[in-house]
């Protein structure tokens, strides 16, 4: 299981558009501060902005900001948008037609059953909460 690096890109950009508070980021901003190319940044940003997570606005002081609270955008919304379940686990077999061990094999079964721990892990966390400063544990 893999994301495309379009959607480790738009986690990323939300992520950064949080640390910036009302201050907006322009594209080439955002594509040095996250070392990500600006075609990269440019194609993430319209999904986003289309998808209504982000707002743009032109001009001198212009760039890109949240548009809902990062506590109200979850991971798994982020990855629903720029990801199809069947690229995160596609099964090969069914490339040529009907799967012929269909019966038999239990890889789809767990392949199912782990997206679904995935996708409950990406629901139940927002972009503040990977925005948020890392906390140090101190042994006692």
């Amino acid at each position: 299981m893999q994301t495309t690096a379009c959607t480790y890109g738009a986690l990323r950009i939300l992520i950064a558009c949080e640390h910036s508070g009302d201050r907006p980021l322009t594209m080439p901003e955002m594509a040095s501060l996250l070392g990500m190319s600006e075609a990269l940044v440019v194609k993430a940003c319209h999904r986003l902005m289309r998808a209504g997570y982000i707002a743009g606005q032109r001009g001198r002081g212009g760039g890109y900001r949240l548009a809902r609270p990062a506590a109200a955008i979850t991971l798994f919304e982020i990855v629903d948008l720029f990801e199809d379940e069947n690229d995160l686990f596609p099964c090969r077999l069914q490339a040529d037609g009907p799967c012929r061990v269909a019966g038999i094999c239990r890889l789809r079964v767990v392949c199912a059953e782990a997206w679904e721990a995935y996708a409950d892990t990406l629901r139940a966390t927002s972009i503040a909460d990977v925005a948020a400063e890392p906390t140090v544990e101190t042994a006692a």
